[in-house]
């Protein structure tokens, strides 16, 4: 089956037969380039695929013939521009949310005719990294020694903060930034919002009021090498490779997949993953049911029913969208 033909199944324009579909450069959708593939959203109309290309501060839009539909977002710090956008999601009506860490803005933009931004949020706190949508509300996340998660209103009002890292009590401050850097999601159905350190692999579960529910070491990772002094982070991998964070992804209404890359001496994270171990959890008692592990550096950034989509960045960046069948075959419960 040609690949834009996959492409059109994927997003509602007709029977899914193919396997994988990639898109970015040298790939089936030659008009697409990406500088960096920091998040992939579909739309929930079912009719576009959203990504965030950090590196070059714009969303792209990709229509159901496999072109590029649109782009919206430029290098900037005004109004509907990006100067570090790090995350992406998408809200009742299709509209969509981007997080910018270096202006403390969430902005939101809605595929008209042509694309428009629609408004923002400036955010009551610093240093944001991540955030997510819960109800009518944002959770932001930002690394510090201090509260990780922040509950923010559509209007910038902070509503609350919770999270604490046992692991650096009594830490530095630049240790504590450092080290809760992570990833969150939110689960609509279970009021709770999901948490992993990228350097410290492990997943929490909270819920809206704060109260941690349940933790998932993650068993079989390999940790990287921390030494803390009072004027700095030092961190080394190991030989045999370490393992960091790269995405926390919701699985259908009851499951999360959680994917570890590991990097061996030299490379980077990201970019330099040699093997990808995703970790399918139950969500509500933060349970394992299966861990599948392949030797690719793509890692899971997205699923949409039984379709996967999956970020790699070398030695190009591009999007690969295939079945999801493995990850939803795999899950068994206890």
């Amino acid at each position: 089956m040609p690949a834009l033909h996959l492409l059109a199944a994927i997003i509602g324009c007709g029977p899914l037969t193919g396997e994988t579909l990639t898109i970015g450069s040298d790939s089936d959708a030659p008009s697409v380039v990406f500088g960096f593939v920091e998040a992939v959203r579909t739309l929930k109309s079912g009719r576009f695929v959203v990504v965030l290309d950090s590196r070059m501060n714009r969303l792209v839009v990709v229509d159901c013939t496999g072109r590029v539909q649109s782009r919206v977002g430029q290098a900037g710090r005004g109004p509907g521009e990006f100067s570090v956008p790090t995350s992406l999601h998408v809200g009742a009506g299709d509209t969509i949310h981007v997080l910018d860490a270096a202006t403390a803005r969430i902005s939101r933009f809605l595929l008209a005719a042509p694309p428009k931004y629609v408004g923002g949020t400036r955010l009551p706190v610093g240093g944001a990294v991540d955030f997510c949508i819960l109800g009518d509300e944002y959770v932001v996340h930002t690394p510090s020694a201090g509260s990780l998660f922040h509950r923010i209103a559509r209007n910038g009002d902070l509503i609350g903060s919770f999270g604490v890292s046992p692991q650096l009590a009594g830490r530095t401050a630049l240790a504590a930034t450092q080290l809760t850097r992570g990833v969150i999601e939110c689960s609509e159905r279970h009021a709770i919002v999901l948490y992993a350190a990228s350097q410290l692999p492990e997943v929490r579960a909270f819920s809206r009021a704060g109260e941690e529910l349940w933790k998932n070491d993650l068993a079989g990772h390999r940790r990287m090498s921390v030494r803390i002094t009072p004027s700095q982070v030092a961190t080394s991998l190991s030989d045999a490779g370490s393992d960091f964070v790269a995405s926390v992804v919701l699985l259908g209404a009851d499951d999360v997949a959680v994917s570890l890359g590991r990097v061996y001496p030299g490379g980077q994270s990201r970019n330099g993953f040699r093997s990808v171990a995703t970790y399918i959890i139950d969500l509500s008692r933060g349970q394992d049911l299966s861990r599948h592990v392949v030797q690719s550096s793509q890692y899971l950034v997205h699923v949409d029913g039984d379709l996967a989509f999956y970020a790699r960045q070398d030695p190009t960046p591009h999007v690969l969208i295939q079945r999801a069948g493995i990850l939803l075959r795999g899950r068994s419960r206890r």
